[in-house]
């Protein structure tokens, strides 16, 4: 196998969970930096409210479990526009919203990381979609 195609195999298999540490991590600074390193309650606050997100939107959207993506709408996904547009919303919303506790600030930003990291994907792959021509079902032999 050519060194290429072994490198394209690994920044395929790293697009989406590149992308989402990217908005994780940077979510997790941001509220960092404004209600200071979090506690143990604080972090499990920030788990929380990234799984309640997930849960939320994977749940949402099950009866539409197939397959995966193919090549060309992973593409679409390697520039991590979800991952920009996550970190400027909770940067935004942690910075100007009035939160009563870190503890609340941290849950806040680990739910819209993965809710907004997970909605602008989804928006980006399903405008790439509307673009591809759908396949036309196989005949069948009998």
């Amino acid at each position: 196998m050519p060194f290429g195609k072994a490198l394209s195999l690994v920044a395929e298999a790293v697009n989406m969970p590149f992308g989402y540490t990217l908005a994780v991590w940077s979510s997790a600074t941001i509220t960092s930096d404004r209600f200071g390193l979090p506690d143990l309650l604080e972090i499990f606050a920030f788990l929380f409210g990234a799984i309640g997100a997930y849960l939320a939107l994977a749940l949402h959207s099950a009866e539409y479990i197939g397959p995966t993506m193919p090549l060309k709408a992973r593409r679409a996904t390697l520039i991590n526009v979800a991952s920009v547009v996550a970190a400027i919303l909770v940067t935004l919303v942690v910075r100007l919203a009035p939160f009563p506790s870190a503890w609340s600030g941290f849950l806040v930003a680990g739910f819209m990381s993965t809710l907004v990291y997970m909605l602008v994907l989804a928006l980006l792959l399903w405008l790439h979609a509307r673009d591809v021509p759908p396949e036309q079902p196989k005949p069948r032999l009998h």
